[in-house]
């Protein structure tokens, strides 16, 4: 074979083979390195994460409902002999309970006053056996554990008008809150509720007092005209027969009244026993908590209170319901 022709084809298999190279480098048979998928999470901007971070989701917001308070009598003289003071009157492990809820709503069972009390070491059955004052001592107490207060009741006329509008001193000044059907405020609606509003919930507490003050068809009226300004409404009442543990039927008939009007909660206190339970077109009625700081001995049923825990969903508002007992013992309440 002449050389010319031995060159020219050893030029041509060496092309072939260059460009054929050339060719697998580009359409990625052979590989230089080796590659792995973009991983997308890994490229989220500084910008979303930053505006994610800055968006938390809004928390829970919780409440406990405690039943009868009263801080006069037998309560009162403990306290004074303790060096605690009225803190001695709740177990440690209450007290860190309370003070983990936004809110304890409960009702107040008699005046604060400067008086001196006449209850303590009286006859047990007499008359001033039932007459109350509370030391401007629990003030403090009540902010503390972070309470708002039911004045709706039966014995916050203990000592008469001058009684009542010092309570509503000592709650001010203490920055608590208050709300309740009295017969000194028939006129004065705005005072009759309590109205709790942060950037995701509000949220009326209404009383219905059925001894004292303007009754039932108030009741009523102050749902209706906040039902339609807040997202729940919460109705905490003064109802029915001391030491019966089911509410009769004029009472189940008056808490129908109720929910038919709006509310979304209704929390009883009055007959210092706990009494039943239950659901009205999906809203929880709880009758009658109990007693939560007393002096009453004489059975275990006025020895045991209920503590309703409700956690409300700042989306939805959506209620949701814990139950925890409380037990007294010689003034001290603890929780189960």
């Amino acid at each position: 074979m002449k050389p010319n022709i031995v060159f020219v084809l050893i030029l041509a298999i060496f092309s072939i083979s260059a460009i054929t190279l050339v060719l697998l480098f580009r359409f990625g048979v052979l590989e230089t390195e080796k590659r792995y998928p973009v991983q997308v999470a890994e490229t989220a901007s500084p910008e979303l994460v930053a505006e994610v971070q800055l968006e938390p989701m809004p928390a829970p917001l919780k409440i406990i409902f405690v039943g009868d308070m009263q801080f006069d009598r037998d309560i009162r003289a403990l306290a004074d002999r303790s060096v605690d003071g009225y803190e001695a009157l709740l177990d440690p492990v209450l007290q860190n309970y309370l003070t983990s809820a936004d809110l304890v709503v409960g009702n107040l069972e008699g005046p604060i006053t400067d008086n001196e009390s006449l209850s303590v070491g009286s006859e047990v059955g007499s008359t001033r056996n039932y007459i109350f004052t509370f030391s401007p001592e629990i003030a403090p107490l009540l902010k503390k554990y972070h309470l708002v207060t039911s004045l709706g009741n039966n014995h916050i006329n203990n000592f008469g008008v001058d009684g009542f509008w010092q309570t509503v001193g000592y709650l001010d000044e203490a920055n608590i809150g208050w709300f309740g059907q009295v017969p000194y405020l028939e006129e004065e609606k705005q005072s009759r509720v309590f109205v709790y509003e942060d950037e995701n919930i509000s949220i009326v507490f209404v009383n219905y007092n059925q001894f004292l003050g303007p009754g039932l068809t108030a009741a009523l009226e102050d749902i209706r005209l906040w039902k339609s300004q807040v997202d729940l409404v919460f109705v905490y009442t003064h109802w029915g027969l001391e030491y019966e543990t089911q509410a009769n039927a004029v009472i189940q008939d008056q808490a129908q009244k109720l929910v038919a009007a709006g509310a979304d909660l209704i929390i009883g206190s009055h007959p210092h026993v706990i009494q039943q339970i239950e659901s009205i077109e999906g809203k929880q009625v709880y009758y009658s908590l109990g007693n939560f700081i007393f002096d009453q001995y004489f059975s275990e049923e006025v020895q045991t209170g209920l503590a309703v825990e409700a956690t409300i969903d700042p989306v939805t508002k959506e209620v949701t319901f814990n139950d925890r007992e409380v037990k007294m013992s010689r003034g001290v309440t603890t929780l189960k």
